[in-house]
């Protein structure tokens, strides 16, 4: 199987209808078990990837500097660049806090600032919980050819 979901797709396109849509089911089936397998083996509050992007800005806020302006508005200084970070509406000057809903380095820099549970500024929907949501759908299998009636037949 390769990880590219268009040459996934393009391997099956010579299979007639009933064959290549129970092709796709199964490849999708297979992803959603690895992927629940890996949702429910996780140890962090948020899915791999987001846990993976959080801990990087982590990582690159360690050395700013945080100046509060009042209570929800702060400005953040890192080599000479200065960044307003806006707490209240989960906004940075930046705007990566606002495009991924997660807290941008300069987001981080302040929660760690004013000793704030990163948790409650990343989207509901990066969580393991709503990760784990995703996979619950059932993808139900192609009935055999031979009980699906004429209607079905007539693709071949």
């Amino acid at each position: 199987m390769t990880s590219n979901i268009a040459e996934s797709i393009n391997a099956a396109r010579e299979l007639p209808l009933v064959p290549l849509l129970d092709y796709i089911r199964k490849l999708i089936g297979r992803w959603n078990v690895t992927n629940l397998k890996n949702g429910v083996e996780s140890f962090t509050d948020l899915g791999k990837k987001y846990d993976t992007m959080l801990m990087d800005n982590l990582e690159l806020s360690h050395q700013m500097k945080v100046t509060p302006s009042t209570s929800y508005l702060y400005s953040v200084l890192d080599k000479g660049k200065q960044r307003m970070v806006f707490l209240k509406d989960r906004t940075c000057s930046c705007r990566r806090f606002l495009l991924d809903e997660l807290p941008c380095a300069y987001a981080w820099a302040v929660l760690k600032y004013k000793y704030i549970d990163h948790i409650e500024y990343c989207s509901v929907y990066y969580t393991t919980k709503y990760l784990l949501k995703t996979y619950e759908i059932l993808i139900s299998p192609v009935p055999d050819e031979k009980h699906m009636g004429n209607s079905c037949r007539s693709f071949k």
